[in-house]
């Protein structure tokens, strides 16, 4: 019992830093994440704001469609519903994707292991570029968000399909959590509690520095040639 407390205290810490704050908006869209994770399938299904039409097409101003990545224990409209229609509302073409769905796990997602998350990726993007008539996107992702689109660039082809991308609270290195990763491998406990977490959340235990997720995706350099890169973070 300690060690399934301690792993879902684990899975509470590494998920955590992944749920945006942001201000309430003043539009008719969702106005608290309660209220977007209730409604997000109707609301992603009819566009809100501008938000996923298909119908939209890209201007000069801006000539590739805006693909918006969200984190864990999240959607997209769970993440994104106060910055999507600002997009929209500065001439983009936005879209944003929810996956990573756990099948025994309503409303919040981003948990399968990344490297299926980028197939996801994958495939939304084709279909975007397919709806707009675009060559490349720009993408916007938020932690896991802003990791996990790397691998779809360096595996999967995705490098051809992509401008500009901006991570936002990324962890492109890994992380251990403040030194509790170390602590918890220093009392043999590191293993019985990932066996406990991967069923819930395969993506959690990648985030962790010298991972294999993230040695594999680093290696070789961490940007690839004709993409323009910005990371944003915090103290």
């Amino acid at each position: 019992m300690a060690i399934a407390s301690m792993a879902i205290t684990l899975a509470a810490l590494v998920i955590s830093p992944t749920i945006q704050a942001t201000p309430v908006p003043t539009s008719p869209d969702p106005t608290s994440h309660a209220q977007a994770a209730a409604h997000f399938e109707e609301l992603i299904r009819r566009g809100t704001a501008g938000f996923n039409d298909w119908d939209c097409r890209p201007t000069k101003f801006h000539p590739n469609p805006l693909v918006l990545v969200h984190g864990t224990l999240v959607n997209a409209l769970t993440n994104w519903f106060y910055m999507a229609p600002r997009f929209v509302a500065e001439g983009y073409c936005v879209f944003a994707l929810t996956y990573g769905q756990h099948p025994a796990i309503p409303i919040v997602y981003g948990l399968t292991a990344m490297e299926k998350s980028a197939q996801q990726l994958s495939e939304f993007v084709d279909k975007v570029l397919n709806a707009t008539g675009a060559d490349k996107v720009d993408m916007v992702g938020h932690s896991q968000g802003s990791l996990m689109p790397r691998y779809w660039m360096k595996n999967l082809g995705g490098a051809s399909k992509i401008r500009k991308f901006a991570g936002i609270g990324s962890i492109q290195y890994g992380t251990n959590l403040l030194g509790l990763i170390p602590f918890l491998e220093s009392l043999g406990l590191y293993d019985p509690i990932k066996k406990l977490v991967d069923p819930i959340c395969e993506s959690c235990f990648q985030f962790f520095t010298n991972s294999t997720f993230i040695n594999d995706l680093n290696r070789d350099g961490d940007t690839l040639p004709g993409i323009d890169y910005l990371m944003i973070a915090s103290k």
